[in-house]
């Protein structure tokens, strides 16, 4: 976190002197305004119109590929600007603020004058030596130096100390603890002095390396593996074949499915750490990185884990949930468990009568002990660098490899008690390493989508869902203790908001589903009581929007007496909808005469009004009040604060600064859920820009970078195509190219009564019947040889590969089709009940000996199981399913379902619009600074409209109504996924059989007609690849050739698809 809000601040307590006449809100406005307009005249932007100029706030002049005629200096008072003035990258905000400023009558005491021309907006300077002063100020506060901000924390001294825990204040005498071997307890600055250098990879030297991995880890044969890596360098437009590669800044290497990735990132930080060089790697799972721990621990080399402190008790589950119980002694035997210790030295001096339990793993109060109940400074454990439970924190400054998780990289701070500076995970690698490596990189570009875009369902019938689960959580934690909670003004003052929040929740519902007109309008939209109260400005000459619209932007206070009194009447939960529906007539409409609908609309904007600001203090609650952090309900803080600390150094949204809820209703316009939503920034812009993140800053050079996948580059993909240029290809091994190319792909659908079963496009409903239907005649006893389908298919199988998987939409469906065959199967035939195996989440509560975990589903290799039932984005990538001989345990694979985007999925839209977003940017060019804030501002409102165009149209359209364009996308992006899937089953040479069950994959075929692109998605991947095959750019062809020839050569030999093959050309 930079100290962009430190440096303002003095600027903004010399205003606050000297405009002491103004209210608190006007003079931030008028020295964040003025900052803004200073900005303007530096970079000789006079006698313009200004009223588009937020848009040079954006940070879209940042990326690479852009060309903007900006000057060194320009770009860094925006850069810097962009730090200081965070509340004004939209158009709605800035409004707000010239508005205002325009308001204020003694125009002498301002530094800038503003005329409005119809909607154009001009300023011009103020001369007198008051205000030139001013100026200096403000070219004092561009001048001065951004670092990263120091944290406050201290180390609690020796005495008793105070912290607060399961409701009740317990005391500590702290003494001090005589370790021989015992460290000074000094934090460390996360800045070394390092300064970055390219990193070449011979193979020569990789060679070198595997021979010692080898020689610490048998029957892993790394020489033999690297022996099978070569590489290919892009260069202007031809490929090369190359024996080594130089890595500076960012280098985008892309490998067919089963290349030898993992094995590189091995042996390549292993040849780094050996050389004293840091690497950090992202990866998908806790359980890949307790793999990687051991890997690590067996060469000698100081590896270290980084995730979420708080979520501790979780990750251990996840490490552990391979663990067998009869097995449990092996946790202490493996080389990660150090990771997990939950002995806490505090625990252990606790003599409050109280105690009922431990702390749980993750919530002790390390960092909360006070002087006394009344302090509010916390203070460090004294005993934090020698607890046990914080060996991870104690061991990062000596790591040689950091491992972490996407979530953890974007979200996770670095312990206070540890370093001077308050930072992230993503900033103390940005500090610390020679090398960060994203492994599936395609992948993770989806986690830092989903990172900036949060989005949070608060109700729903689900208990689950957020304010659900808070709701009952938090009644537990007050009535356990109800006596110290009721006491206590704070908490009582927080209780009432907290029960606001429900009430005035409980009161949407109720609008929502006792007008069904409301929810028809409503439904699907991301919406804010702002945005929907805008539709009412050309009715603002005769009702009360000033007063309504200043509620909603500021608070009660801004109401009238009238206001005041509805608002309280709403909250008493005691009032009578026909009286409301009449008082809010009289006192927004006065009396005029409007729709129902209309009045109908602006109680559900008064009630959403309310419901936003309780909501959002009673999150902040959660966060800010030390009482009600034993509340475990999921954090809801990352919707307003995590993401804050990036938004200075990556673009904006496409969209904007969108926030709002989304209401979602089933066909019958009955209300189904409420989902929060905030988009705050182009995610997959970090991953990119990251080797350079703070470049403009620190004037120095960030870490290098090493994207690798074997389907980032996947064109026309809006989910996984990175938009970098490629720099290099990975070759594996021959053997795996060709065992795809020998794998076979059959379409076989299933027919009922001469009537083909079609899972994909039916109601929820029926899905699973259908699905069930379709495994029914996999399993059923047919014919001479007594086998089923799947017991044949078993047959056709390779020994030691005679396992199938079977893969449907959903942990849901997957849970109901191993339901179903516990019924149709016995344990006496061919394939038995207790050779199914189900894959579950990694939370689940309960798993069997017939489940396996996600992050296990390794271990299904070696397992005596012949089915593994799956939903499909579970197993898309990340996990090598292998037997003991290190190849592909599955040899078969059924896709019981098609594959399609679930309706109105804003993960999904969001993708959508932020892909085309960096396409645009690849081609933009602005001759100068009007130019670029013109594109800016298009480019807004173009995705703003895209975005509700999306949300309309994906609940409506099917396969068949794709254009053109959207189809390609979608079939370029299913392809990825197809291709994950099957690279499963082809490790190590083997080949695979891929089945593709569900009718509505080739909707044509079986009627016995050919298919075409625009009816079947298998044909319109083939045909979509046939135009990257044949592409007349020599690099796109050879890339496609490279990564996905071995596929589609599969595909376009699918059995039983009918359609009209092109030949290559």
């Amino acid at each position: 976190m930079k100290n962009y809000k430190e440096r303002f601040k003095k600027l903004l307590d010399y205003y606050k002197e000297e405009l002491s006449n103004l209210k608190k809100e006007e003079v931030e406005i008028v020295a964040k305004l003025e900052v803004f307009l200073y900005l303007l005249e530096e970079i000789n932007f006079k006698n313009k119109d200004i009223s588009k100029t937020w848009a040079l706030l954006t940070g879209y002049h940042k990326n690479e590929q852009v060309n903007v005629s900006l000057m060194e200096k320009e770009i860094d008072l925006i850069n810097k600007a962009r730090g200081f003035l965070t509340e004004l990258y939209g158009s709605k905000a800035f409004d707000y603020y010239i508005e205002t400023y325009m308001n204020i009558t003694n125009i002498n005491e301002l530094l800038y004058s503003l005329r409005k021309e119809n909607k154009d907006v001009f300023f011009q300077v103020n001369y007198s030596k008051k205000l030139e002063e001013r100026k200096k100020r403000i070219k004092e506060l561009f001048g001065s130096e951004i670092d990263i901000v120091n944290n406050k924390m201290k180390i609690f001294k020796e005495g008793v100390g105070e912290f607060y825990e399961e409701g009740v204040f317990e005391r500590v005498k702290f003494k001090e603890i005589k370790l021989k071997d015992k460290k000074t307890f000094n934090k460390i600055s996360i800045k070394r002095p390092l300064k970055r250098e390219s990193i070449t990879i011979k193979k020569s030297d990789l060679l070198k390396t595997a021979k010692f991995i080898d020689s610490k880890i048998e029957n892993k044969n790394y020489v033999e593996r690297v022996k099978n890596i070569n590489f290919d360098i892009l260069k202007d437009n031809s490929i090369e074949a190359s024996e080594e590669i130089t890595i500076d800044g960012l280098f985008n290497l892309v490998g067919r499915v089963g290349a030898g990735k993992s094995t590189l990132v091995e042996v390549l930080s292993c040849k780094l750490a050996l050389e004293g060089r840091k690497t950090a790697i992202i990866v998908d799972s806790i359980k890949a990185i307790v793999e990687l721990l051991d890997y690590y621990d067996n060469l000698g080399i100081n590896a270290v884990p980084i995730w979420g402190y708080s979520g501790k008790e979780e990750q251990r589950n996840k490490a552990y949930s391979s663990i067998r119980e009869e097995d449990f002694n092996d946790i202490y035997n493996t080389s990660w468990n150090k990771w997990f210790s939950e002995t806490c030295i505090l625990d252990g001096l606790r003599d409050s009568s109280d105690i009922i339990e431990p702390f749980k793993a993750g919530k002790e109060p390390c960092m909360k002990i006070l002087k006394n109940k009344k302090s509010k400074e916390k203070f460090a454990c004294p005993y934090y660098n020698i607890c046990p439970s914080h060996k991870i924190d104690l061991s990062l400054n000596d790591a040689q490899i950091y491992i972490t998780t996407p979530s953890a990289f974007l979200k996770t701070k670095i312990s206070p008690a540890i370093v001077e500076e308050n930072v992230r995970v993503s900033e103390y690698l940005y500090y610390n390493c020679d090398l960060v490596v994203f492994d599936e990189s395609d992948k993770i570009q989806l986690n830092f989508e989903q990172g900036f875009t949060e989005h949070l369902i608060i109700m729903d019938d689900n208990k689950e869902s957020y304010l659900n689960k808070l709701g009952r959580d938090v009644e537990i934690w007050f009535y356990n203790n109800r006596i110290t909670n009721a006491s206590n003004k704070k908490l009582q003052k927080w209780h009432d908001i907290f029960n606001n929040t429900q009430r005035s929740a409980n009161i949407l519902i109720q609008l929502l589903n006792d007008n069904k007109s409301l929810i028809k309008k409503l439904d699907g939209m991301f919406l804010t009581a702002y945005s929907l109260h805008d539709r009412f400005k050309n009715l603002k000459e005769y009702t009360k929007f000033n007063i309504m619209e200043n509620f909603i932007k500021i608070d009660e206070e801004k109401l009238d007496n009238e206001g005041k009194y509805i608002r309280t009447e709403i909250l008493s939960g005691n009032f009578d909808f026909s009286k409301l529906i009449k008082r809010i007539k009289k006192w927004y409409f006065n009396e005029k005469d409007v729709s129902y609908d209309d009045i109908l609309m602006i109680v559900f904007i008064f009630v959403l009004t309310i419901f936003e600001k309780n909501f959002k203090d009673m999150v902040n609650g959660l966060e800010f009040i030390p009482e009600l952090q034993s509340i475990t309900t999921e954090d809801a803080t990352v919707m307003y604060r995590i993401i804050e600390d990036y938004l200075p150094f990556i673009p904006t949204s496409p969209m904007g600064n969108v926030f709002g809820i989304k209401i979602t209703a089933d066909n019958n316009n009955n209300l189904k859920r409420l989902v929060l939503f905030k988009s705050r920034g182009l995610g997959r812009w970090l991953l990119t820009n990251y080797h350079n993140l703070y470049e403009n800053i620190d004037k120095e050079k960030g870490p290098n970078v090493l994207l690798l996948s074997g389907t980032s580059w996947a064109p026309k993909s809006y989910s996984y195509h990175i938009k970098s240029k490629v720099d290099g290809i990975l070759n594996g091994h021959e053997d795996e190219a060709k065992a795809i190319e020998e794998s076979k792909f059959m379409f076989e659908y299933v027919s009922i009564n001469n009537s083909p079963i079609e899972v994909s496009g039916s109601n929820l409903n029926k899905r699973v019947e259908k699905i069930e239907t379709i495994v029914k005649s996999l399993v059923k006893v047919t014919g001479r040889t007594k086998k089923s389908k799947l017991a044949q298919e078993l047959d056709k199988l390779e020994e030691n590969r005679k396992k199938i998987l079977l893969l449907v939409g959903s942990y849901k469906e997957a849970t109901a089709i191993k339901k179903f065959l516990d019924v149709v199967l016995t344990n006496d035939g061919y394939i038995k009940k207790e050779e199914v195996c189900l894959l579950v989440r990694d939370n689940e509560e309960e798993v069997s000996s017939e489940n396996i975990t996600r992050g296990d589903v390794t271990e299904f290799g070696t397992m005596d199981k012949k089915i593994l039932i799956a939903p499909l984005m579970a197993l898309e990538r990340g996990y090598n399913i292998l037997n003991e001989n290190n190849k592909a345990a599955i040899g078969s694979v059924y896709f019981l379902v098609r594959p399609m985007p679930i309706p109105n999925d804003m993960n999904i839209i969001v993708n959508k619009i932020n892909s085309r977003c960096m396409e645009n940017l690849s081609d933009k060019n602005s001759k100068d600074i009007l130019e670029h804030i013109n594109w800016v501002k298009s480019n807004r409102d173009e995705s703003l409209k895209l975005m509700q165009k999306l949300l309309i149209k994906s609940e409506r359209l099917g396969y068949k109504q794709l254009n053109d364009e959207d189809r390609e996308a979608l079939c370029m992006t299913l392809f990825v996924t197809i291709c994950q899937v099957v690279g499963r089953l082809i490790r190590g040479g083997c080949k695979a059989r891929v089945h593709f069950c569900d009718a509505k994959f080739a909707p044509n075929t079986i009627i016995n007609e050919e298919d075409t692109e625009k009816t079947s998605i298998l044909v319109g991947i083939i045909k979509t690849l046939d135009k990257l095959m044949e592409s007349e750019n020599v690099i796109e062809r050879e890339l496609t050739n490279k990564l996905y020839y071995p596929f589609y050569k599969g595909l376009k030999e699918c059995e039983g698809l009918k359609y009209e093959k092109r030949k290559r050309s």
